[in-house]
């Protein structure tokens, strides 16, 4: 049975290159799109962030397709959301908070609790760093610490558990189809990797093989 990933957090369309690598990598693939996006595709659902029965509902989209859910990518870029985030108003951190805060945690405790209760799955959280122009904006700077928390503790806490499986990419410079067309054999070949072997993750780069740094 092909593997069944959701991408949350890149909507559609800037995340088409992850939607077209993993339908070529022979994935079914749910990816994440904005309520203000006209004509996506059949692929898509539509994420209101600061809704969590939104957040139930992307799980429920991605099952529909084969009535499991192997991977969650959860991907993170606060340069998207720069131009809007810039000040520190409270109109300005209660955004920073609807966009790039409370809808991954709704999501990710979704995603935690269904493979959890089916024993089986794969969480992905991948990070862009700030841009240079971007890192002197504070609200930027508190959502993407929070991500990184909700990233590492969750590591921690179940990265050398057999289930959720998890693994940690920063991305800096590396293009969306760069790490698109890393990604998916990246995680085919990591799924060799023993159990019993496992450590807990921390942060690996784009382009890196499994087993060279994925385990500490």
């Amino acid at each position: 049975m092909a593997i069944t990933t959701l991408i949350i957090g890149l909507d559609y369309p800037e995340g088409n290159p992850y939607l077209t690598a993993g339908l070529d990598s022979a994935r079914n693939i749910t990816l994440t799109a904005n309520a203000r996006t006209d004509s996506v595709p059949e692929q898509c659902c539509i994420w209101n962030r600061t809704s969590p029965v939104s957040a139930k509902n992307l799980i429920i989209k991605a099952e529909a397709l084969t009535g499991q859910l192997d991977e969650a990518v959860i991907m993170f870029d606060p340069n998207i959301a720069a131009p809007n985030l810039q000040g520190l108003e409270i109109e300005t951190f209660s955004k920073a908070d609807d966009e790039l805060i409370r809808g991954y945690l709704y999501a990710v405790s979704e995603v935690l609790s269904r493979f959890l209760k089916k024993n089986h799955g794969h969480i992905i959280f991948i990070r862009k760093k700030l841009l240079d122009k971007n890192a002197q904006f504070i609200p930027l700077q508190v959502a993407s610490a929070a991500f990184t928390s909700l990233a590492e503790n969750l590591a921690e806490q179940f990265g050398t558990l057999v289930v959720p499986q998890i693994t940690l990419v920063e991305a800096s410079e590396e293009t969306d189809d760069y790490i698109a067309q890393w990604l998916y054999p990246y995680l085919d070949a990591a799924k060799e990797t023993s159990a019993k072997k496992r450590k807990a993750p921390r942060w690996i780069k784009p382009g890196e093989k499994p087993g060279k740094k994925l385990f500490g």
